[in-house]
């Protein structure tokens, strides 16, 4: 990973065109000094997150694959079946250098913090924490894609490069699991440490605050099976946002809206037109919804000609990573995990309670109340699909759980991706391992 790897700019012609956008341009030459520039410089890095939810998401089993006459066929096809070795040449790319493109601008604001100039615009500690927080978001994308499941046994093993400075001119081999993990979570700290914006307001809510960190710690927790602090963190963000839309209400927003009450941090997108309009929902992902009665499915899908089909997250103002519903599922999971299964319950109910009509939920809530803690754990699961369905979470959610077998169809022939099948982990790009032969390793 040599320079070549990195697209960004370190000069910067800054142009302020509100106090919510910049606009940046390889035009002049003005070297970020001011509190007000690095935020531009942040504001850079957030526009530069790669949608990486549609990639990851057509991998799983809640969607099927467009066939040949599909116009996305050559783009998504090989994605859609697990073809890594020879994808056609117009298929989409996994975000790799996309992400260390963001790393290298927060890199420089980090290696910046002492000799920023207060301006008064803001204080110069949230800027950096957000430098902080975002870097730490990048690696634990990069590394939950390139890399295997977080596990003891995995944990020696080789993952991605970390990318921790602005130097570009030396060597970037692959870290280990462990140590990328250990990074995140220094890099949190950090973040912790600084950050002083408690709650980020629309449309500023791309940017992270103390609520939107909390809840990239619960995740990253929830991914290393750090029941405890995963379920801490979940209650400290449930503590301070525990607002969710009820569907039973006619006003109420989508949850994954930028606007919603829910939206904690809305950074990206999920899906796109090709995604709504080739690709038929998965029959078991059909059969998880009580269609009268869960107000999620004529919300999330639509019926179209004989099979359902996305409805969600292809507006740009459908943006979401972190909503408050994921918290309380991480929550529900952690505490079950923890043996306690009435702390567990009272999560879940909690968010299905807005969800399903109140006759079906009272049904529902006597169900779930008697569960045992295998079957409760069973039922998380398929809480989180229903509830996070197309929106990036099912292939992290297969890859750190079952890594179950997986079967799809384009409509005319089947595609089979096998149990703890190696696609579980997606290879590096081509162009990655030619600027940066030390990935081969």
């Amino acid at each position: 990973m040599k320079k070549t790897i990195y697209s960004a700019l370190l000069i910067f012609s800054v142009l302020f065109t509100s106090c919510n956008f910049l606009d940046v341009t390889p035009i002049g030459q003005v070297v970020p000094q001011y509190t007000e520039e690095f935020r531009g410089l942040m504001t850079a890095a957030y526009s530069k997150v790669p949608s990486y939810k549609r990639v990851v998401t057509v991998r799983t089993d809640e969607l099927n694959a467009p066939n040949e006459f599909a116009w996305s066929y050559d783009t998504y096809f090989d994605l859609c079946t697990w073809n890594d070795v020879n994808p056609n040449p117009k298929a989409w790319g996994y975000p790799y250098d996309q992400f260390y493109n963001v790393i290298f601008y927060t890199n420089h604001v980090i290696a910046e913090e002492n000799n920023i100039k207060a301006d008064g615009s803001e204080l110069t500690a949230q800027v950096v924490a957000e430098a902080y927080a975002l870097r730490a978001y990048s690696h634990f994308l990069l590394v939950n894609i390139f890399a295997q499941p977080y596990s003891q046994e995995t944990a020696e093993s080789k993952a991605i490069p970390l990318s921790l400075d602005t130097d570009l001119d030396k060597e970037f081999p692959r870290a280990m699991l462990s140590e990328v993990y250990a990074s995140i979570l220094s890099d949190i700290a950090e973040a912790e440490s600084r950050i002083t914006v408690a709650a980020q307001v629309a449309p500023n809510n791309y940017r992270f605050s103390k609520e939107s960190l909390l809840a990239l710690k619960a995740r990253v927790a929830l991914y290393m099976k750090d029941w405890n602090q995963a379920l801490r963190s979940a209650k400290e963000v449930i503590d301070m946002h525990p607002a969710l839309e009820d569907m039973n209400d006619t006003s109420a927003k989508a949850p994954y809206h930028f606007e919603s009450k829910e939206a904690i941090l809305a950074l990206v997108p999920m899906v796109d037109i090709d995604i709504q309009d080739d690709m038929a929902l998965s029959k078991e992902l059909v059969a998880l919804y009580n269609q009268d009665n869960d107000k999620r499915f004529k919300l999330y899908f639509r019926s179209s000609y004989g099979s359902f089909k996305v409805n969600k997250g292809a507006k740009s103002y459908d943006k979401t990573e972190f909503r408050a519903s994921e918290l309380y599922l991480i929550a529900a999971e952690a505490a079950a995990q923890s043996g306690k299964a009435d702390e567990a319950k009272s999560y879940l109910l909690a968010l299905t309670s807005k969800r399903l009509t109140p006759e079906f939920f009272a049904t529902e809530s006597e169900r779930v109340n008697a569960l045992s803690v295998d079957a409760l754990l069973a039922e998380i699961t398929d809480e989180r699909q229903r509830e996070l369905a197309v929106e990036g979470h099912r292939w992290f959610d297969l890859r750190r759980t079952t890594r179950q077998q997986i079967i799809k169809t384009d409509g005319f022939n089947e595609y089979k991706l096998e149990a703890n099948d190696p696609r579980y982990t997606i290879r590096f790009p081509k162009s990655a391992i030619a600027n940066n032969p030390l990935l081969r390793d």
